[in-house]
């Protein structure tokens, strides 16, 4: 998956998390633009984590259900990465 590795340094950059949550949130969030869908179903498929559909399925599951977010971080993820965007650029 394209930017997988760089999106998992930023990420790591913000968030406190295992590298394992980590490539999981890269992989899924790219998965999700990719596909501009939120069928987990087909999202296991583009994962490529794993060599079975089902264990990705399982994987995103568990990492949804089980594991508190602090949104306040993510906020702040956002907000520098959408300002880094939004900047005029110099002509």
């Amino acid at each position: 998956m394209l930017y997988v590795r760089s999106f998992t340094d930023v990420l790591s950059g913000y968030l406190d998390w295992h590298l394992s949550r980590l490539k999981l949130m890269a992989r899924f969030t790219s998965s999700v633009l990719t596909l501009t869908t939120t069928n987990l179903w087909k999202v296991a498929l583009a994962l490529k984590a794993a060599p079975k559909q089902e264990s990705n399925y399982r994987r995103i599951q568990r990492f949804l259900s089980g594991y508190e977010v602090d949104f306040t971080a993510l906020g702040g993820l956002f907000c520098c990465t959408c300002s880094r965007r939004l900047r005029p650029t110099k002509s």
